[in-house]
């Protein structure tokens, strides 16, 4: 939080990002649905959704980093 546009940046950087990890989520979900039982769906799905948001994390900060905030 060097300064409020670095703020509003990566706010609007990881709000898209985050969109994008949550239909990939989706998309995974709905394949395991039909194959696995719902326990295994579960914790695969959670797993996935953990590795997005770290991914989403470092992106980000590497964006910040590129843009000199």
């Amino acid at each position: 939080m060097k300064s409020q546009e670095s703020w509003d940046f990566a706010n609007r950087y990881s709000a898209t990002g985050l969109v994008l990890v949550a239909l990939w989520v989706i998309l995974i979900q709905l394949s395991f649905y039909f194959f696995l039982d719902s326990v295994t769906m579960l914790l695969l799905t959670a797993s996935f959704l953990v590795a997005g948001l770290i991914v989403l994390i470092v992106l980000t900060e590497q964006k910040l980093k590129s843009k000199g905030f």
